[in-house]
């Protein structure tokens, strides 16, 4: 049994019971039930667009979020590596992160969009990292994290 499979056979009572609740903000709070459909969901995205193909790594530069545990878990759902990036405040610095660890795609919150190199000899596919439990939407450029909970989670295995 893998790591994704043993978090789904271990459910909660009741699954409107929340998992993950923002400290800062506590009406903010993600529920067994909401956690298990955006990881799965996220994960049928992940694979079928095909941003990422078994045992790729998978970036992730933001602070921290109540979302950020639920793409790292969409990601191994999906047979990938996660992995979570330290706070920088130079583009060279992410650079070098991102050649380190072989990131084939890149999460990056809007606030640290800016430090995403232009020039990297293997560019990571780059994907907004906006959180469902945002009030306002990100600018529309391209793929977010939000786009991936399109997918239907029937479709996962």
């Amino acid at each position: 049994m893998d790591y994704t499979m043993r978090v789904f056979t271990h459910l909660l009572r009741n699954a409107e019971d929340p998992i993950f609740v923002n400290a800062d903000f506590p009406n903010q709070r993600v529920t067994w039930k909401t956690y298990s459909f955006c990881v799965k969901r996220a994960a049928v995205s992940l694979r079928n667009l095909r941003l990422i193909q078994p045992g790729d790594c998978v970036g992730l530069l933001s602070h921290s979020d109540i979302y950020y545990w639920v793409l790292a878990d969409a990601v191994i759902a999906a047979g990938g590596i996660f992995s979570p990036l330290p706070i920088i405040e130079r583009e060279d610095q992410l650079a070098t992160y991102i050649a380190a660890a072989n990131i084939k795609c890149l999460f990056v919150s809007q606030e640290y969009e800016s430090l995403v190199p232009r020039r990297v000899a293997a560019a990571p596919k780059v994907l907004i990292f906006d959180s469902p439990a945002q009030t306002e939407p990100p600018p529309t450029r391209g793929s977010s994290f939000t786009s991936l909970l399109s997918s239907h989670e029937s479709k996962w295995k």
